[in-house]
């Protein structure tokens, strides 16, 4: 069960909100006005709002019948029956709502 969220999460595509990230991180460094907190922050936002989104493409696709059973690529687990759609949209938005949590607190 646990393999089925981890898939949807889509790790493999965690680098590329990240690389933002750094670039970020490697400017306020070069400047010398980096701060770990945000930059911290600004790193779990990112790979929360991924994660949201990926979870989000998983409902939304399945929903709109975009995706069908056995299809050719990565699995996607709504489709498969192996996460409930009512599941996955749960997750989506906490997921989101927490990420915009991270958010609001870098406003701090």
């Amino acid at each position: 069960m646990i393999r089925h969220w981890i898939e949807a999460m889509r790790l493999r595509t965690l680098p590329v909100s990240i690389a933002g990230v750094i670039a970020g991180t490697a400017c306020a460094i070069l400047s010398d006005s980096f701060k770990g907190i945000p930059a911290l922050l600004c790193l779990t936002f990112a790979i929360l709002a991924q994660i949201a989104a990926n979870f989000a493409n998983e409902y939304y696709d399945y929903k709109n019948g975009i995706d069908k059973k056995g299809r050719a690529g990565f699995r996607r687990s709504v489709t498969e029956g192996e996460i409930a759609p009512k599941a996955m949209k749960a997750a989506t938005f906490i997921t989101l709502g927490i990420a915009a949590a991270v958010g609001c607190a870098l406003l701090i």
